[in-house]
């Protein structure tokens, strides 16, 4: 009999009987008794209920045999809650309050045998018979569970998609299923047995072994990995392997499966190309680029580009993480700005032609904006901000109106005024042929000077009507002085008021000056002033002045109040302050003689 306070040891289909009763003599006889009429039992005693369900609660119990009545719980009780514990254990009433009410409400609760105690040696053959057919019942009926639970799981395991396998303590395979049969391609019976590193590359064959020892040797309970697959027919899949050790009925070693993770390595890898491709067109396209992320109804600024930086960033503050509108747009173009973005929070995509507020100032900018949608709920919270510089192409549109107007200026010269006086010239040449009167020769070649004044003028208004690129300071004192000293007649005299210095291209600056002293002086005036403005200066004579009706037409080609004169000069110098950005108007001089005013000029001091 083995103690009350031992487990129980014995051969591997020893018999354990756990046997309750409280009368300690009679618990100690029945145990012997049962050891004796079999072998195999080993039988513990516990005196009440409580210890034996203690006793029960720490396993390896085969049968339990219990009194009835015992103090605080009887036998009843007792299996009540044996049950909790253990659905299927058998229980055997063996008591000596024999009546047919404790046997039936015994059956009704569910006990495996009822056995009454009887004087005499002969009922412990019985009761270690009952004992043995129970044992037998429950471990028959034990064993077709596990085998019916085993063939349910290796249904599941087969039915599995992922690969399946298990391993014993050496990392050898003990069982696969067909989808790594499928994976590898290789039969069953050729992996059984096989060690792990059967299947995998070569490069990847000493790290597998190693996660597998790592996880048998109990470093690691469970560990994730990714290697390579080789397949029987030489190709290669990466595979995410997860391997997790067990123990089951004395013998340990690890359960895995295996992921085919191709598409997952084609999917990331073209996803980096994608990546790569995004950022090189990205960083390197000259337009400028900003990726905005909205917050409420804001854009912000996530990402951006160099071009976008050298265009709106300044030196000391990143642009990344400030709102958009705040950064491209001035106070005054914010509500429009505003406007734009919340269209494009909207879903809608945009383009057009805007001006944009530049570290550099003002810049013109064909712009788009493209909305970055959720795929799941269709909600706008990105978008991509493109803008490319076009002032460039714009200035060079309007210097190509401008030539275009020279052009059309050009031809009406051809057509008209250079047309009368070579008619006046061939008439004159012919009248010369055929009356030999020499004094027509006279006036063929005033007819030729007129139009070598004509075609010089020409060729100065298409110089001084191209854009100005480069200009440096000028002394507008000292220039009107050395102008003066190549226009000054007698009785003329010049009043210098001026001591500015301007930004301007020095050679069409002096054909500017040149050409309104000159203007002065053949229009009778004997006194001119040349002074000061706010950004600019004027050039005043005392002559008769010019009609307020006439004022704006002074400045079209071929206009003059003078028959020897060509009606350029004043043209030139609307062409002159043009090309450099200023602007030129003429008004009333202070003694009633015109006043030629140019502003817009860049002054130095």
């Amino acid at each position: 009999m083995a103690p009350a306070d031992e487990s129980p040891d014995g051969p591997r289909d020893a018999v354990v009987v756990l046997h309750v009763d409280d009368d300690r003599e009679f618990a100690a006889l029945t145990a012997e008794s049962l050891e004796r009429e079999d072998s195999q039992f080993r039988v513990v005693t516990e005196q009440s209920a409580g210890d034996g369900i203690e006793r029960l609660a720490a396993g390896g119990i085969d049968c339990i045999v219990s009194d009835y009545e015992m103090p605080g719980m009887n036998g009843l009780e007792f299996l009540d809650r044996v049950r909790d514990i253990d659905r299927n254990v058998p229980f055997i009433l063996f008591t000596g309050r024999g009546s047919e009410e404790v046997a039936s409400e015994a059956i009704s609760a569910g006990v495996t045998d009822y056995l009454q105690k009887e004087p005499g040696g002969d009922q412990y053959a019985v009761l270690a018979n009952r004992v043995r057919n129970a044992v037998e019942r429950y471990r028959l009926e034990r064993e077709q569970a596990r085998s019916q639970e085993g063939e349910r799981y290796r249904s599941i395991v087969e039915a599995a998609g992922d690969p399946l396998f298990a391993l014993d303590a050496r990392g050898r395979f003990t069982y696969l299923n067909g989808a790594l049969v499928d994976l590898t391609g290789y039969d069953e019976d050729v992996l059984l047995g096989a060690d792990v590193a059967r299947i995998l590359v070569r490069e990847d064959a000493r790290r597998g072994s190693h996660v597998v020892r790592s996880v048998l040797s109990g470093d690691d309970g469970s560990r994730t990995t990714e290697l390579r697959v080789f397949r029987r027919d030489g190709s290669r899949i990466p595979c995410e392997i997860k391997i997790t050790r067990f123990s089951f009925g004395g013998t340990s070693g690890a359960v895995g499966v295996a992921r085919d993770v191709s598409e997952r390595r084609e999917y990331e890898r073209t996803l980096r190309r994608e990546r790569a491709r995004y950022s090189a067109l990205f960083e390197n396209t000259d337009d400028a680029v900003a990726l905005v992320e909205y917050d409420g109804e804001t854009p912000y600024i996530q990402d951006a580009n160099g071009a976008f930086d050298s265009l709106f960033a300044s030196p000391d503050a990143d642009v990344v993480g400030r709102p958009l509108d705040e950064v491209v747009a001035a106070k005054e173009r914010r509500e429009e700005a505003r406007d734009i973005s919340q269209r494009v929070k909207e879903g809608t995509y945009m383009r057009g032609e805007l001006e944009r507020d530049t570290v550099d100032g003002p810049r013109t900018f064909l712009w788009q904006a493209v909305p970055l949608a959720d795929p799941e709920t269709g909600t706008v919270d990105q978008a991509f901000a493109v803008y490319r510089d076009i002032s460039r192409l714009r200035e060079r549109e309007r210097e190509l109106e401008r030539q275009n107007e020279r052009l059309k200026e050009f031809s009406s010269i051809v057509s008209h005024d250079l047309r009368n006086p070579l008619n006046v010239a061939q008439g004159n040449l012919e009248l010369a042929r055929a009356t030999g009167e020499s004094d027509r020769l006279d006036a063929v070649e005033r007819a030729h000077r007129r139009m070598e004044d004509l075609i010089e003028d020409m060729l100065t208004l298409a110089r001084e009507g191209e854009s100005v690129t480069e200009t440096e300071p000028v002394d507008v004192g000292e220039l009107v002085a050395d102008c003066w000293e190549m226009i000054r007649t007698d009785g003329t005299r010049l009043d210098l008021r001026t001591r500015q210095t301007v930004e301007a291209d020095p050679g069409r600056f002096r054909q500017l000056l040149e050409n309104l002293l000159s203007n002065s002086v053949e229009h009778g005036g004997t006194g001119i002033t040349v002074g000061d403005l706010d950004g600019g200066l004027y050039v005043e004579d005392d002559g008769p002045g010019i009609p307020e009706d006439e004022r704006e037409r002074v400045f079209d080609p071929g206009y003059s109040t003078r028959e020897d004169g060509t009606g350029f000069g004043l043209r030139i110098v609307r062409e002159i302050a043009d090309a450099h950005g200023w602007e030129v108007t003429v008004t009333d001089g202070s003694g009633g003689g015109a006043r030629f005013e140019i502003t817009g000029m860049e002054t130095v001091r």
